[in-house]
Formats: structure tokens, C-alpha cells, sequence
């Protein structure tokens, strides 16, 4: 009778467990449509679901091969990256993998894994349809560049702000992280281009490896990385594979340093909008001032970013209202009548000395002050050419116009009032568009640049060549000049490659009518060069220095 209950009992217990594991397997071919079980080579060792949907053919074609074998060959480092991931912290979570099929075809999923020790350390990867409008990716989209990157600080930071107020719909927690990889410029330089590029993509697999729902790394400064990622994350073990990666490739003395740091983007009140400002606070904080954190709410750093931010927002203001900065002025110069064209009008902030105006201009942008101090360099321009003309002299001076300040029509209403009570003078100011502010609404930008055009007004734009944007620009807006990056001009007297895309760029510009100036032009070999190359005019220390006096 015993023997009969325990066998009663033995018998309830093994189907409570196969009712179990019905369930278990019905729980997830509702969420993934393919199952592989891989071995630590990650050789598939049992392979399920629809494997036509992700071969093309009925055959199983995957059990016994790699199932990298199988993924694009770009993504299988990400592949080995999650799977090691998985091996140390029991998990990876969803990824974008794409399959190619038989006929060579490509399938994007969503892969996700998990690694149990019961088995041999064997992962177990679920698969699923990537689906862009119920993934994070869906935001990140719009900030890619053709790298499929995030291309800067501003745009991660809009990405991490639009996530973390979904997470918070959903009660998921989500954090930041940065990683500066000090040292990872200087070891580029040392190993070879193929070398060099093999340990970036390493790095990138380990960081998008934790990312959550394929929002793609950001480079957020020359070594540091944003990556968004659930709360649970172990940074410091991902800090240490990172470190480890790069120490298989290099000698001890050359191992770069790895510094984290981590904050919370969920448990905060703050809206969207400032969300984003305190996550670029942060981003400076960490990678222009070293500071490393660990903190669960960005309202700490979004008021810290506001003192700072007032602080220096008064000053800018008190700079533009009293002109409290002063122009210097380079030539440009035709290369083969070696005559000066025109001068370039460079701001210098007082209270910066010899640094460079760069990081208050790109203040000025982010806190909307940027049309004012357009206007204010403007006129003090103009001011310069009318007391130039009263002493004889008749020059044409250039000044930059940000990109932001070409979406504000009240700039351009008070700009055109500013030209047209300089009277005949005003129309030798010339004007560039920079970069360093990206131009959203290239029509209205366009229309802006024709107004100017229209009123006797030559248009430049900067820094031609520089990123993928400017062919975009050129494309889109009317121009007078373009400006080739001095990069080019300094490469060209070495590098044939540097000679044969200035070159090309020349032509596209005297098809489309447009005069070439170079950058950078330090010596007659430049100046040479340039000239067989077709440029019309340079600008550089050869030609001379920003100077105050004309």
C-alpha cells in the first residue's frame, strides 16, 4: 500500500512537471519565434520553431554548424559579445541580429538569451521579428548617422530621455552609463588602421551587447561612450571586459584605463525636455571635468546644471549686452593672383584670454543666446568696415552664422534691419554657414541665405567636407563659397587620397558654380598643391595670422 501511494505521489509529480514545462514552453513561442540551444563554441546543439521563417528553406539547416555562421558577418562580434555577457551574468537581453537566408536575403530579429549552468554553460537564444514601432530603436533612428551610430551628446540625450519616460509608463527601470576609455586615442595612433578598427568594433560589441532594445552606442567625446541599458546591469563587470578586450590586443604599457559612471534616468519628476538638459549636464560633467557618479535620479544634476547654468547665462548675456568681445581678422587669398579677397572676422571673448571661443559659442546655442551674439558680431563687423572705409580703405569682411540662428526669423528680420541701415558698406559683409549647430529646416535656412544673397550679400559654407552633412548642404543651400576643412588641406601634402577627394570636390563645386577656398594653408607646398588642384583661394598662416588690426 506504501509502494502504491509513493508511486501515486511520483506519478502526480512528474506531470505537475510536464504541465509545467508545457507551460513553460508555451509562454515562449509566444514571445520568440525561433529557439536554439548552443554549446560555449556556440555550435547550435537543438534548434525550434520557425526555422523556415529564418533559413528559406524547410531543411534544418542549423543544428550542428555556428550559428554565427548563419548572422551577418558585422554582427557576430555583437553575437559573441551577448553570448559572453550571458556566460558571466546569466542573461543578455534583447539585441538586433540580422540572419542571412539561403537565397542570401536578410532577416532582422530580435534576439535574446540566457545561459544555465545545468547544462554544460549551454546559452539558450530566443529569437523574434524585429519590429521598429515597438522597440526603443524606433527613437534612436532618428539621431543614426551612416555608421548607424548616435552622432552626439544632444541626440543620445534626447534618445535617453524619450526611453526613460516610456520606462516609466511601463514601471521598467532604466539607467545611463558613460565610459571614458582613456588613452584609446593615443593607442589608435600606435597600432595599425586594420588593428585598430578590429579593437573599436570589439569595444562597440561589448557596449551594444548591454544596450536595451537596440538603441545604438553613443560617442559622446573622443573617447567616451553612452549606452542605455536596463538598471540591473553589472558596469563594473562590463568596465572589465571592456579592459580585458583591449588587453588581448596590446602590450601592458599601451592598455588603455577604463572610468564609468551611472545614473538613473526613471525616478525622476522632471519632464522630457529637462531630462535631456540634465543627461548633457551629466555628459559634460563626466567628460569634460573627470567627475564620475553613481546617482538614481537626475534631479540632483538637473539642479546643479541649473545654477551653473543661470551662472553663466547671465555672464553671456552681460558679454553680448556690452560687447564685451573684440574680432580678429585672417585674409584670404587668391592663389594665383595672390591678392587678399577678403578677411575672415574670428570672435574672441575677453574673459576667455587665448582660449578658444569654441565651447561658449556652442553654449550660446544650447541656451537659444546664439542669434543675439550673431547679431552683435555682425555689427560690430560692420562697425569695422565703416571706420576701415573712413580711413581710405575698402575691405569685405566674413562672419559665421550658427545654424540655429538661420532657423530664427526674427534674426533675419533684425539682421536685414541691421544691413540696410549700414547702407551701401553693409553689402561687404560676406557670411558662413558653420556646422556646429545641425540646420534642421534646410528650405527656411535656404530661403534665409537667398534673402541675403538678394541684398548683394556673398554666402560661404565652412568646414566643406568635414561630415557627411555638408555634401547635404550643399546640396540644399545656396552658395557663393565653399570652404574645404583644413584636415584635407594639412593631409594633402602627404596623402594622395587627401589630393584625390579635394579634387573631386573642387569639380562638384565649379559644376554647380561655386568658388573653393582651402583651410589651413601653412606653406607654399599647400598653396601649391591647391592651386593644381583647382582651389581658387586660401586661407592660413602662410597668408597671415588672426590679427586685431586689418
Amino acid at each position: 500500500m506504501t509502494a502504491l501511494v509513493h508511486s501515486q505521489h511520483n506519478d502526480d509529480e512528474t506531470a505537475d512537471l510536464r504541465e509545467d514545462r508545457d507551460r513553460f514552453v508555451a509562454f515562449a513561442f509566444a514571445a520568440a519565434h525561433v529557439f536554439f540551444e548552443v554549446d560555449p563554441a556556440l555550435d547550435v546543439t537543438h534548434a525550434t520553431g520557425a526555422l523556415q521563417w529564418l533559413s528559406g528553406t524547410r531543411d534544418d539547416v542549423f543544428t550542428g554548424r555556428n550559428v554565427g555562421d548563419f548572422v551577418v558577418r558585422d554582427d557576430r562580434r555583437l553575437l559573441k559579445a551577448a553570448c559572453s555577457l550571458a556566460q558571466r551574468d546569466g542573461q543578455f537581453r534583447p539585441i538586433t541580429l540580422r540572419f542571412r537566408q539561403i537565397d542570401g536575403r536578410i532577416v532582422k530579429t530580435v534576439a535574446s538569451g540566457a545561459c544555465l549552468p545545468v547544462k554544460d554553460n549551454h546559452i539558450y537564444i530566443a529569437l523574434r521579428s524585429y519590429t521598429v514601432g515597438r522597440s526603443l530603436d524606433a527613437m534612436a533612428e532618428l539621431h543614426r548617422d551612416a555608421a548607424g551610430h548616435i552622432t552626439d551628446e544632444l541626440a543620445f540625450a534626447r534618445v535617453v530621455a524619450g526611453a526613460g519616460a516610456a520606462a516609466r509608463q511601463s514601471g521598467e527601470p532604466l539607467s545611463m552609463s558613460l565610459f571614458d576609455l582613456g588613452g584609446l586615442s593615443a593607442l589608435r595612433e600606435r597600432l595599425s588602421p586594420l588593428d585598430a578598427a578590429d579593437m573599436a568594433a570589439e569595444i562597440e560589441a561589448h557596449l551594444q551587447s548591454c544596450s536595451i532594445d537596440g538603441v545604438p552606442v553613443a560617442q559622446v567625446g573622443e573617447e567616451s561612450f553612452g549606452l542605455l541599458h536596463h538598471q540591473d546591469l553589472n558596469v563594473e563587470g562590463l568596465a572589465a571586459q571592456i579592459d580585458q578586450a583591449t588587453a588581448e590586443r596590446v602590450p601592458a604599457a599601451s592598455r588603455i584605463s577604463v572610468r564609468s559612471a551611472t545614473i538613473g534616468v526613471t525616478e525622476t519628476n522632471l519632464n522630457e525636455n529637462d531630462v535631456a538638459k540634465a543627461v548633457v549636464y551629466a555628459i559634460s560633467q563626466f567628460t569634460e571635468r573627470n567627475i564620475t557618479f553613481t546617482i538614481r535620479e537626475l534631479d540632483a544634476a538637473y539642479k546643479e546644471m541649473l545654477g551653473d547654468t543661470q551662472a553663466r547665462f547671465a555672464a553671456l548675456k552681460q558679454t553680448i549686452g556690452q560687447s564685451a568681445f573684440d574680432l580678429v581678422y585672417q585674409p584670404i587669398v587668391g592663389l594665383t593672383s595672390h591678392e587678399v579677397h577678403h578677411h575672415e572676422a574670428l570672435v574672441r571673448f575677453r574673459e576667455l584670454g587665448d582660449q578658444s571661443p569654441f565651447d561658449l559659442i556652442t553654449f550660446a546655442e544650447q541656451v537659444d543666446m546664439i542669434a543675439p551674439l550673431d547679431l552683435a558680431i555682425c555689427q560690430k563687423a560692420i562697425n569695422t568696415i565703416k571706420s576701415t572705409a573712413r580711413g581710405g580703405r575698402q575691405i569685405s569682411l566674413a562672419v559665421n552664422l550658427s545654424g540655429r540662428s538661420l532657423e530664427t526669423p526674427a534674426f533675419l528680420d533684425r539682421l536685414q534691419d541691421l544691413l540696410r541701415e549700414a547702407g551701401p558698406l553693409g553689402r561687404q559683409l560676406m557670411f558662413e554657414v558653420t556646422e556646429s549647430a545641425t540646420i534642421r529646416d534646410l528650405e527656411a535656412a535656404n530661403n534665409f541665405l537667398l534673402s541675403l544673397q538678394t541684398m548683394g550679400h556673398e554666402v560661404c559654407l565652412d568646414d566643406f567636407g568635414a561630415g557627411a552633412s555638408a555634401f547635404h548642404y550643399l546640396r540644399a543651400l545656396s552658395v557663393d563659397y565653399a570652404k574645404i576643412d583644413g584636415s584635407y588641406v594639412l593631409e594633402s601634402r602627404s596623402d594622395a587620397d587627401a589630393r584625390s577627394f579635394i579634387r573631386s570636390m573642387t569639380e562638384l563645386c565649379r559644376d554647380l558654380g561655386i568658388e573653393t577656398i582651402g583651410e589651413m594653408v601653412e606653406d607654399e607646398t599647400a598653396a601649391r598643391t591647391l592651386t593644381d588642384l583647382g582651389v581658387g583661394y586660401g586661407q592660413g598662416y602662410l597668408f597671415g595670422r588672426p590679427l586685431p588690426a586689418i
